[in-house]
């Protein structure tokens, strides 16, 4: 997904919809935060972002080849809280060189976001749950190194709800269901994680989705 050029203050390591396995890095000016955002390519990683600065999904989602520029949202947190992110470069994935990139992103972050399809995940598919279960592996080993610990929050968000026939048919029994998924709740303890999951399917749903992320910054 290209953004418009906007001025670039930070570093970033990024890919989303269509992307590849990458990270997003972003950097919070107003509170200081920097925050991460991973997860295997065509999650929704694109999608999310655009609907934060624009407040509206994509028209059109584009695989990015190479590096260009990407862009600014602010996001407000309630409570008077509003918060900047710049994402600078919007790089794409390629799977061996990705792993060290991300793990400098979430080294360095202190809010991280992971998307996984929470659909496949729900209908026990093996090659999603064995490729979320090791980069949930990869998260817990970076958490729990002496040399980088630090305090972090970190959400595991569910992408894709609305591929799921039990989504539609009760929202609410399909996120708790998520939430008690075996390859989730490990991780999700050692990361003092939450866990959450929607749809980016439309502006509603994005919303709703990001709603929800809100409660827990």
């Amino acid at each position: 997904m290209a953004f418009p050029l906007v001025p670039i203050a930070v570093a970033v390591v990024a890919a989303g919809v269509g992307l590849g396995t990458s990270a997003w890095f972003l950097r919070r000016k107003l509170s200081g935060k920097q925050v991460a955002i991973l997860g295997r390519q065509e999650v929704g990683k694109s999608t999310l972002l655009y609907m934060l600065r624009d407040n509206r999904l994509p028209d059109n989602t584009t695989r990015t080849t190479d590096p260009i520029p990407g862009g600014e949202f602010e996001m407000d947190l309630g409570s008077r809280r509003r918060a900047r992110f710049c994402v600078p470069k919007d790089l794409p994935g390629h799977a061996a060189p990705t792993w060290k990139l991300w793990e400098e992103a979430f080294n360095g972050a202190d809010v991280v976001f992971y998307l996984f399809r929470s659909d496949k995940l729900v209908d026990d598919e093996v090659g999603e749950t064995t490729l979320v279960k090791e980069h949930l592996n990869m998260l817990v080993e970076w958490d729990s190194a002496v040399a980088t610990r630090k305090s972090r929050r970190v959400l595991l968000i569910g992408t894709w709800a609305d591929q799921s026939e039990l989504y539609g048919a009760d929202p609410a029994g399909y996120i708790e269901r998520v939430k008690d998924l075996p390859v989730l709740q490990a991780p999700s303890v050692k990361l003092r994680a939450n866990v959450l999951s929607g749809s980016l399917a439309s502006n509603g749903d994005a919303k709703k989705l990001i709603k929800a992320m809100k409660g827990y910054l």
